[in-house]
């Protein structure tokens, strides 16, 4: 199982396929969700990955979407759900997938092991 830091960013296969990347307290910007998305096409290849997202702090998250699809990254990831721990956080990630759609499927939740257990069901199908 791979786990690494990517720049302040903790990612780690916690099972195989199903992969946690935990920006703790840095901002998420679309240049660093682009070089993420590019390490983690360099780390797992064609292995189709399914991935939890913990994020407290984002700016620019109306092109997040257009990156994901500029990286192609739903060549490899099957599935993406977001933790958000407050209403406001939530409703933000709401408005912004709700602009554009992504080729694969993505939620929100408010708990970690009830979005683990989507991602390994949308994993399953893969």
């Amino acid at each position: 199982m791979k786990k690494f830091t990517f720049y302040e960013v903790k990612v780690e296969e916690i099972e195989p396929g199903i992969v946690v990347t935990d920006y703790g307290s840095q901002l998420v910007t679309p240049v660093l969700l682009a070089d993420l998305l590019d390490r983690l096409l360099r780390e797992w290849g064609e292995t189709k990955i399914a991935m939890l997202t913990i994020a407290p702090s984002a700016t620019e998250m109306g092109n997040f979407t257009a990156v994901i699809e500029e990286k192609n990254a739903s060549g490899f990831i099957v599935a993406s759900a977001v933790l958000a721990s407050n209403p406001l956080q939530r409703e933000l990630v709401r408005v912004v997938h709700g602009q554009k759609q992504t080729a694969h499927p993505r939620r929100i939740f408010e708990e970690k092991e009830e979005a683990l257990a989507w991602l390994r069901e949308e994993l399953a199908k893969h």
